[in-house]
């Protein structure tokens, strides 16, 4: 399969987030060797599947994705990538939250 990385705006949170990924009996985590999402998806009508992983750190996460054409065709990596961070929130700037917590007698 092929694969690419995709940028994922720190900080993040692979096992918080792909908890949210899990809305049906359809998404599959596979929590073995590899801790990915794996997911059916159409990217410009075509069927893709997705392996959606996350590498580094919490401070400098890095997204990977890999995927295959159950039907045959052609995505650009770009499509890719960009799906897999959608699927993710991978775009989110959670930092402005964090310190608005941060500043919270109450939550401290």
């Amino acid at each position: 399969m092929p694969r690419t990385e995709f940028r994922i705006i720190p900080p993040f949170n692979f096992d918080l987030s792909i908890k949210f990924c899990e809305r049906t009996k359809f998404d599959v985590l596979d929590r073995n060797d590899k801790y990915c999402l794996k997911r059916f998806t159409k990217i410009d009508n075509t069927p893709v599947f997705i392996e959606i992983g996350c590498g580094g750190t919490a401070d400098k996460p890095v997204g990977l994705a890999k995927w295959s054409y159950p039907e045959g065709g052609q995505i650009d990596e770009n499509r890719i990538s960009a799906t897999a961070g959608k699927i993710l929130s991978a775009d989110i700037d959670l930092k402005p939250f964090y310190r608005k917590l941060d500043q919270s007698a109450k939550l401290k």
